[in-house]
């Protein structure tokens, strides 16, 4: 007959085997996660690398980082002359911050706006992506003075996003 007494030792090797597994997974994750560091950065290097160079209006030679402000960079022609300022930009959402790609013109008229990211209610909110709807073409040619809602502004809400439609407006006024 088994006593209490002989029991009481036997999850021991049961805990042994769950702290190995345990850091064998935590290994093959970190590992995981080191190796493929560099490709997700380069990534996300390309991937803003084609966005800036969507949004560089036509005739642009070169795109160049601004040394003054983070996140911007100034689309010149081939003799040099600004063509149009490329801005990163922010607001909070309904979901969380929308991080904005905004183009302007010398004279501060908007000329295209991306959504670079964003976590925004799905089949809602989510109509801010340019691939999922035309709502935010709605910006292009647009002076600071209307950008806002309509009928103050001339940029018409998503339907059931109020929030994140302001959010975007305030992120491309900034």
């Amino acid at each position: 007959m088994n006593r209490p007494d002989d029991n009481a030792s036997a999850p021991w090797p049961l805990a042994i085997k769950l702290a190995l597994f345990a850091l064998v997974t935590l290994g093959t994750v970190t590992l995981t996660q080191a190796l493929s560091e560099r490709r997700i950065e380069a990534n996300r290097q390309a991937h803003q690398q084609a966005l800036l160079e969507s949004l560089a209006p036509q005739g642009t030679a070169k795109l160049v980082a601004s040394q003054a402000v983070g996140k911007r960079w100034q689309a010149l022609d081939e003799s040099g002359a600004l063509l149009a300022t490329l801005q990163h930009s922010s607001a909070v959402g309904y979901a969380g911050p929308i991080e904005l790609l905004v183009a302007l013109t010398p004279q501060r008229r908007v000329t295209a706006v991306r959504v670079v990211d964003h976590r925004e209610t799905p089949g809602l909110g989510d109509a801010i992506e340019y691939r999922k709807s035309p709502w935010i073409d709605q910006f292009e040619g647009l002076a600071r003075h209307q950008l806002d809602l309509a009928p103050q502004g001339a940029i018409d809400a998503l339907t059931g996003a109020t929030i994140t439609s302001r959010a975007v407006i305030q992120a491309v006024n900034e």
